[in-house]
């Protein structure tokens, strides 16, 4: 099983075991102090998600240190930049709007929902948008144009954001992880018809690394024991592993060995052996099934998510 997850590539293997392993470690130090008022409150504000579609929930997530990093590129001619991180947009989209000598843009990230997204709120700013996939084996990227117009819902409409663009930047939003970026940029160079290079030409760059509030929010994704969900956990819904699939079948030293080295847990060894001994009755198939498996593995016989988070 491990094979099949390191034939994915170095970046993508240690991202996914990563988050793993950082799951399981948030699960287990977890000793919620909670009280009524508190779950009552939460209670609502979960009625209210459900009402919304997941896009639109998602949508809110603001960037923290937005006005810092803008401040980073203000003094720069930012005419190709690149987000390694591309999120809902948040940070791309300020870049569009305060530099309207910007030519391309290039953006990437796994998670579909963040394309959606950022797509839409580019859109808005006046970028023409354009999808990009990228061969899992060789890391070529190929442009999407047939289908943007349907994706997006146009092509930027005439050039947006601040007024002074005189024509509308290019943004190319690739779905992979940043990992690929060198291989991508070289490419995208050699099939864009962009009037400035992108590789080797690049005049900012930002990497926000670190999971989004886009994923943790969302219970279906399988990131959070807040509220019960599918054991999920892939930033791309179509990549081969998920976290049901390691937490069912890898053996436990596998497992054990992730725990440690990944989520730098001390108890990794009782947390494995729970697991194991836990899914040899039934499979571990939710967020809060695998907490109350793992329970207290340091003793005082807690579980079921009444822990204490690690911050």
């Amino acid at each position: 099983m491990l094979d099949a997850i390191f034939s994915l590539g170095p970046a993508l293997a240690a991202l996914i075991l990563l988050h793993l392993a950082a799951f399981i470690v948030w699960i287990i130090l977890s000793r919620a102090t909670s009280e009524a008022a508190t779950a009552s409150q939460g209670i609502r504000k979960q009625k209210q998600q459900d009402e919304q579609d997941p896009a639109d929930s998602a949508a809110p997530h603001v960037p923290v240190l937005i006005e810092e990093i803008m401040g980073f590129f203000q003094d720069i001619n930012v005419r190709v930049y690149v987000d390694g991180t591309l999120g809902a947009g948040g940070h791309a989209s300020r870049v569009v709007a305060q530099h309207p000598e910007l030519e391309t843009l290039v953006g990437f990230d796994l998670d579909p929902l963040a394309h959606k997204l950022a797509g839409e709120r580019l859109t808005k700013h006046g970028s023409h948008v354009i999808p990009v996939t990228v061969d899992p084996k060789s890391g070529i990227p190929n442009l999407i144009n047939e289908n943007k117009e349907e994706i997006f819902g146009g092509s930027g409409g005439g050039g947006g954001g601040d007024g002074k663009r005189k024509s509308p930047s290019t943004a190319l939003l690739v779905r992979s992880n940043f990992a690929a970026m060198g291989t991508v940029l070289s490419h995208l160079s050699n099939i864009t018809s962009t009037s400035t290079p992108i590789y080797g030409h690049v005049d900012a760059m930002l990497l926000d690394l670190g999971i989004s509030s886009m994923q943790v929010d969302l219970s279906e994704r399988g990131f959070s024991f807040i509220r019960d969900g599918p054991l999920d956990m892939r930033m791309d819904p179509e990549a081969l592993i998920s976290a049901e699939l390691a937490v069912n079948t890898w053996p436990e030293a596998q497992l054990g060995k992730i725990i440690k080295e990944f989520g730098e847990e001390r108890y990794w060894k009782s947390i494995a052996r729970k697991i194991a001994s836990a899914r040899e009755e039934s499979p571990i198939l939710t967020t809060h099934q695998l907490v109350k498996a793992i329970g207290n593995p340091g003793g005082g016989g807690y579980g079921g998510g009444k822990g204490k988070k690690r911050e």
